[in-house]
């Protein structure tokens, strides 16, 4: 999953999750013509909720832990945690 552009990018939020394909273990890197912010290299798939706020909030599942579902790790480029869950204004 790349989460791409930290704010609008040509006016689009852009969130691309190719995680049912082949996992990627190569670190993302921080191409700033791709404007990728954030990645993670599992399998998951996303909960997307909206708010009356006129905000969504992202948020990559599918790692099972004692049973329960929890949120995969994501990485900002270079290695350093991103926080969860990714919140983009939606006005």
């Amino acid at each position: 999953m790349n989460f791409c552009g930290a704010q609008r990018h040509n006016g689009i939020h852009y969130v691309l999750s190719g995680a049912a394909g082949e996992v990627r273990a190569a670190k993302l890197r921080g191409d700033a013509d791709a404007h990728n912010i954030a990645w993670s290299p599992n399998h998951h798939f996303l909960v997307v909720e909206y708010t009356p706020a006129k905000t969504m909030r992202i948020t990559p599942f599918g790692v099972l832990k004692n049973g329960q579902l929890a949120a995969v790790a994501v990485t900002k480029p270079g290695g350093p945690p991103f926080p969860l869950p990714l919140e983009a204004s939606l006005v």
